[in-house]
């Protein structure tokens, strides 16, 4: 798990709660070490962010959850890319509070469901990557 040190706390509370094995690397590496760790990975869940591009561009396997930001508007641009976004009419969102009174960004999408589509776009491979017959 790859963030900046204030998101420390939080990728160890996920780790504990995905029941994947992983390992919190949040606030540990410097940019380039996080490129490096993008560009070998087998897969890869990000919200929107830089690295969801890096990922992107590596063309790993990766599924990009959306929460209050829109995916029309820069979405991860790879045939391996899969986005989850429950589409809420209030997004996309840019305020400090909830328009809605609670941030319901991203409480409909279940963890199972994310790396089910994980698993289901490292197992993609595209056309131009297949072996010649």
């Amino acid at each position: 798990m790859l963030g900046a040190a204030r998101e420390r706390a939080l990728g160890t509370e996920i780790a504990a709660l995905s029941g994947q094995p992983m390992r919190n690397l949040a606030g540990q590496t410097s940019i380039a070490e996080a490129i490096a760790l993008l560009s070998q990975a087998a897969g890869v869940v990000s919200g929107d962010s830089g690295l969801m591009h890096v990922a992107a561009a590596f063309g790993r396997p990766q599924v990009a959850v959306f929460g209050a930001s829109d995916p029309r508007r820069a979405p991860p641009r790879s045939p391996r890319a899969h986005v989850e976004w429950l589409h809420l009419p209030c997004s996309p969102c840019t305020g400090e509070q909830c328009a809605l009174g609670r941030p319901g960004c991203l409480d409909g999408l279940a963890p199972a469901a994310v790396f089910d589509r994980l698993q289901r776009a490292m197992s993609f491979e595209p056309a131009s990557h297949r072996p010649a017959h």
